[in-house]
C-alpha cells in the first residue's frame, strides 16, 4: 500500500523472500487487500507534485530529457485528477446505429480508421467456397495457385 517491493516487504518483516511475503498476506487476509481508491489517488498525487517539482527545477536548470518527463508528469496527473477528456464511454441500451456512430466516434477520435463490418447474409449470397481446397497444411489455398507438388 505505501508502494514497497513485495521483497523489501520480506526484508522488513523478516521473510525469507518476496514470495513468502506475499503468501504471507494472502494466507493472513484470504486474499491481497484492495487498495482504498481515493487513499491511493492522494498517494500518487503527492507523489506526481514531488516528481513535478524535481522536473521544473532540471528544465530550469536545461538538463536532457527534463521537457520530456515534465510532459510526461503533467498528463499523468491530468489523468489522475479527470482533466483530460473522458476516456470511457457508457451507452445504455444503444440502438445498432447509435452505437455504430459512437463506435465511429471513438475510433475517428483515436486515428484510427474503423472497419467496415461485413453482412454475414451479404457474404453468403457471393457464392460458395468452391474455388478453396485445404493445402497440406490446413490453409485454404486458391486453385491456380494449386500444384502437384502439394
Amino acid at each position: 500500500m505505501n508502494g514497497s517491493t513485495w521483497g523489501e516487504v520480506a526484508e522488513i518483516v523478516g521473510y525469507h523472500d518476496a514470495a513468502t511475503a506475499l503468501r504471507a498476506v494472502k494466507n493472513y487476509f484470504a486474499t491481497l487487500p484492495e487498495p482504498n481508491a481515493p487513499e491511493l489517488r492522494g498517494l500518487w498525487r503527492g507523489r506526481l507534485e514531488a516528481l513535478w517539482w524535481q522536473a521544473a527545477i532540471d528544465v530550469a536548470e536545461q538538463r536532457p530529457g527534463a521537457l520530456r518527463a515534465g510532459v510526461a508528469i503533467a498528463q499523468r496527473a491530468a489523468a489522475l485528477d479527470g482533466l483530460d477528456a473522458p476516456t470511457r464511454l457508457e451507452l445504455t441500451d444503444p440502438t445498432g446505429q447509435e452505437f455504430a456512430r459512437m463506435l465511429a466516434l471513438v475510433a475517428q477520435a483515436s486515428g484510427v480508421n474503423a472497419p467496415i463490418e461485413a453482412d454475414p447474409l451479404e457474404l453468403e449470397a457471393q457464392g460458395d467456397d468452391d474455388e478453396l481446397l485445404e493445402g497440406d497444411w490446413g490453409e485454404p489455398v486458391d486453385d491456380e495457385e494449386d500444384s502437384d507438388e502439394h
